[in-house]
C-alpha cells in the first residue's frame, strides 16, 4: 500500500518443474473497477478459482447494484479457497487481493495463503521469489509513499527476485489501484 492506494507489480513467467514454460502469462487481474488480484501457483487451479470468483463478483453487482467492498471480497475470495483447500488443492495457490475501498475511502491490501488463510497487510509477496522481493520491500516500504515511488519499489522488488531465483523472469507488469480506479504504470 502506498499513501492514496496500493501498487501490484509482477513478472510473466511460469514454469513446469525445472523447464521454462511461458514468459507471457498474465499473474495480475482487475477483478472490479477498483480491485485485482496477483497469483502465485498451479495455473489450472488458479484459473478455476479466478473464474468463480470473477462470477460472484458479477454476481453480486447484478443483484446488489454496486461493487463489493473490498473487504467483503477478500471473504469471498477465503471462502472460495477454503472449498478448493478442503478438496485436496492446498499449497496450489496464493493470492494478493487489493484496491481501493470506496467504503472506507482507504487502500487495502490481503494476502492467502494454500490453506485459505487471509492477512490485512500493508505489503505482500507471493510466489517463488518471495525471499528476494521481501528483502526489497521491508528495507524500503512506508505507508507515506506516493504512487510514483511505491511503483519503484514495487517493481524493483519483482527485479531482485527475477535476479536471484529461476522461477521468476519474462516481462515485468505494473499497476496501481486508487480512487480513480486501476492504472497501469504508464497512465499518469
Amino acid at each position: 500500500k502506498y499513501r492514496d492506494g496500493v501498487a501490484l507489480a509482477a513478472d510473466t513467467k511460469t514454469s513446469m518443474g525445472h523447464m521454462n514454460y511461458d514468459f507471457g502469462a498474465q499473474k495480475l487481474h482487475v477483478m472490479t473497477e477498483f480491485s485485482a488480484i496477483a497469483h502465485a501457483g498451479t495455473v489450472g487451479v488458479l484459473q478455476l478459482i479466478e473464474d468463480i470468483f470473477e462470477q460472484e463478483l458479477v454476481e453480486f453487482e447484478r443483484t446488489g447494484d454496486m461493487v463489493l467492498p473490498l473487504q467483503s471480497q477478500a471473504k469471498v475470495l477465503r471462502g472460495i479457497l477454503r472449498h478448493m483447500f478442503l478438496a485436496g488443492f492446498s499449497e496450489d495457490f496464493a493470492y494478493i487481493l487489493a484496491g481501493y475501498d470506496t467504503v472506507t475511502e482507504a487502500p487495502q491490501l490481503y494476502e492467502f495463503d494454500g490453506a485459505a488463510a487471509s492477512f490485512e497487510r500493508n505489503f505482500a509477496v507471493i510466489g517463488s521469489g518471495t525471499p528476494f522481493a521481501m528483502t526489497e520491500l521491508d528495507s524500503r516500504f512506508s505507508t507515506r509513499l506516493g504512487r510514483t515511488r511505491a511503483l519503484e519499489i514495487a517493481r524493483d522488488a519483482v527485479m531482485a527476485s527475477a535476479h536471484r531465483d529461476q522461477g521468476t523472469g519474462g516481462y515485468l507488469i505494473a499497476m496501481t489501484i486508487d480512487r480513480n480506479g486501476p492504472r497501469t504504470a504508464d497512465e499518469h
